[in-house]
């Protein structure tokens, strides 16, 4: 009886020591990426904590790029961070959320529409990729900018919403180092959005860390 007795003792310490081991193994393994956020050198602490306090459940990695950054290169860089998600949504800089908002509200594709009724591909505003569509896409297309993301979105998305500043509420574009204050005020409280060149975020980053962050 003592030998069976020891016998199961050993059994049970080696089934803890494995679930141990297993309970170890997916604490050391990090949650992939969802979100990346571009930011302008010298605004990624600041991105960091908006997009912390307003989209705090998904998992975000900060890009610092410089003002005048390639969006495809950019994209090529989260293709081949094994740390990014097979999915994850986009962020140029330096787009960021008047309030909280939840993940799956970035995932919407959507076309910003200009005053001339012009739809704009590279809007600044999220964008969700799929790795494996941006493989096939890649190889396929060497175009930039606004054509490397309209052929994008027009050959895996369908039909995106419109928005514009000149209508709804979604998004205040900031793109002028002398924005009226007043206006900006009701972008912070009324819409969505904030997308912000390099000069247009300095300007509006004291009324930004006030009413966002206070």
């Amino acid at each position: 009886m003592g030998k069976v007795k020891d016998v199961t003792q050993e059994t049970q310490i080696v089934e803890k020591e494995a679930v141990a081991d297993s309970i170890t193994t997916t604490e050391i393994t990090p949650p992939a990426v969802q979100l990346v956020v571009c930011a302008y050198s010298g605004t990624e602490d600041l991105l960091r904590q908006i997009w912390q306090k307003h989209c705090p459940a998904s998992e975000r990695l900060v890009m610092s790029v410089s003002e005048n950054y390639s969006v495809r290169e950019a994209i090529e860089e989260c293709l081949a961070n094994a740390a990014i998600a097979e999915q994850f949504v986009f962020i140029p800089a330096n787009a960021f959320p008047c309030a909280p908002i939840k993940f799956a509200e970035l995932c919407v594709p959507v076309v910003y529409v200009n005053k001339a009724g012009q739809e704009q591909y590279d809007h600044r505003l999220p964008i969700l990729f799929d790795k494996a569509n941006l493989v096939e896409y890649l190889a396929a297309s060497d175009d930039e900018g606004e054509t490397f993301i309209r052929g994008y979105m027009q050959r895996y998305a369908t039909r995106p919403v419109h928005v514009g500043f000149s209508f709804g509420n979604y998004v205040m574009p900031v793109l002028r180092g002398s924005p009226c204050e007043n206006v900006v005020l009701e972008g912070l409280l009324r819409r969505k959005f904030i997308t912000a060149s390099s000069t247009g975020f300095a300007a509006i980053s004291g009324l930004i860390t006030k009413m966002l962050l206070k």
